[in-house]
């Protein structure tokens, strides 16, 4: 349902219709439709009122705080699994936080609690517990659901960006070499020694080149020699070609 409002944290779905066991408040979305802070510079103009006029404006850590509440059948389900499960998160590195509104999911990446998570059972009904957090992510940006896009050979193909955040795909195939450039001239080449394997190649996890092998991984970026990671702007169409069979996945969208 288009109007229908769903907060995922931590793959538990709590909903703001009277249906379900888990329940966001009616103010328990503070500021997840706010902007990031934005970061400038504030340099004061010598011997002028005002100051000079910033170089670029950059946008500070995602952060908002959630409200809900949970109805246990039991009074001991409540103390054992909801409350043990929520005030685990806060030594939850990171986690899974989406919104649902407007027919769409939307997705913070990377999630982590940022001070308590607080807890108040009710003293009436123990089966009850209220639930605040503040809930963080280092990405400025909120993500529609991934695309994913498979093309079986060498080939051209275009990505366009409607939303209002940098696109940045990423890229897994089979082997060790793999050169992809766009229309722009940016590109990036992985040239590692012959071995087997699927190897991804992602922006998001610090620019590297991770190739899978048995149970485990070997890092291929020492042997990227090109690592210019291409970037579909706000309102820009980019054509990308690649040089063999590829995966490519990318958000749908980005947005503040």
């Amino acid at each position: 349902m288009a109007d229908e409002l769903m907060v995922n944290i931590d793959n538990r779905i709590f909903s703001a219709n009277a249906d379900g066991n888990l329940f966001v408040s009616r103010d328990g979305m503070y500021e997840w439709w706010d902007s990031p802070e934005t970061r400038t510079s504030d340099d004061p103009l010598p011997q002028s009122h005002g100051s000079q006029t910033p170089a670029s404006i950059l946008l500070g850590a995602r952060r908002w705080t959630f409200q809900g509440w949970a109805e246990s059948d039991t009074p001991e389900e409540a103390e054992t699994d909801f409350r043990v499960w929520a005030t685990g998160l806060a030594l939850k590195p990171m986690f899974l936080v989406g919104v649902y509104h407007a027919g769409r999911w939307m997705w913070m990446r990377n999630a982590s609690v940022r001070g308590q998570v607080k807890i108040k059972p009710h003293r009436n009904d123990l089966r009850r517990t209220d639930i605040e957090m503040v809930l963080w992510s280092p990405d400025a940006f909120k993500y529609t659901d991934e695309v994913t896009r498979r093309f079986s050979t060498a080939t051209s193909f275009t990505i366009t960006n409607r939303s209002t955040g940098p696109i940045y795909p990423w890229y897994e195939f089979e082997g060790s070499q793999m050169e992809i450039t766009t229309s722009r001239g940016e590109g990036i080449k992985l040239n590692a020694p012959t071995n087997t394997g699927t190897t991804k190649i992602s922006p998001y996890v610090g620019g590297r080149a991770i190739q899978a092998r048995g149970s485990g991984e070997v890092d291929l970026t020492l042997w990227l020699e090109r690592a210019q990671w291409p970037v579909v702007h706000p309102g820009e169409t980019v054509t990308f070609t690649t040089d063999r069979a590829v995966t490519v996945r990318h958000y749908g969208g980005a947005f503040l």
